[in-house]
């Protein structure tokens, strides 16, 4: 009796290492948001943010217009809950927290972890018309402007941040795609403000946040 329960568990953890593995593998072959947009939209913004602890790719929120719809998406990496973890096999449980470890170090592709966000039309135009107002092509970030404050020769030097979080702009057109990045914003924009493109990247993070936590302003 127990020889047949131990090799139906091992069929059965086998079984789930298989799909797994066909999962993995087809999930390689998916696109990438950013190759996806490229192909479906006229113009499309995905933001990011990274802390210096985090796994890698968890949470992306996308603002996405072809001709005159205007679109939100949401793409969210969920890790496993450990205490759930816990009542399984050993075996299942590394897998799934392997499968997990794997999405988030992957880009952020077209899979299963990425969903449309509900936002009724009108509200996604005036979303929209905001963020654009912002010029978000013409912002200058960290690494054309240089990231925390100047360094300066005195006494009263401003403080940094070790291990915050970078947030990542990504601007997608159907000809090309850039890249902004803008570190602690909030924290060095206290610490020595003025920068323009600092502050109209602080507005577009509070406006994407306020929309996706439906505690909108505009």
């Amino acid at each position: 009796m127990d020889k047949w329960i131990m090799t139906k568990t091992g069929c059965f953890l086998l079984l789930v290492s298989l799909i797994f593995s066909a999962l993995h593998a087809q999930t390689k072959d998916t696109l990438t948001l950013q190759q996806a947009f490229k192909q479906s939209a006229d113009s499309t913004l995905i933001l990011t943010e990274k802390s210096g602890w985090s796994l890698g790719n968890t949470n992306a929120l996308v603002l996405s217009k072809k001709g005159d719809t205007v679109a939100c998406y949401q793409y969210k990496l969920v890790p496993p809950q450990q205490s759930s973890l816990k009542r399984i096999p050993k075996q299942l449980a590394a897998i799934l927290n392997e499968q997990y470890h794997a999405a988030a170090k992957d880009s952020l592709r077209l899979n299963a972890y990425f969903k449309v966000y509900p936002l009724d039309v009108d509200r996604a135009q005036v979303f929209w018309i905001h963020i654009m107002k912002l010029e978000p092509w013409q912002l200058k970030d960290d690494r054309a402007e240089g990231e925390g404050c100047p360094v300066v020769d005195s006494a009263d030097r401003p403080r940094h941040i070790f291990d915050g979080v970078t947030y990542t702009l990504y601007l997608i057109t159907s000809d090309e795609s850039q890249e902004l990045q803008f570190y602690e914003p909030a924290f060095y924009e206290k610490e020595c403000p003025g920068r323009a493109s600092r502050q109209k990247m602080l507005e577009i993070l509070s406006t994407f946040k306020s929309i996706f936590n439906k505690k909108s302003r505009i």
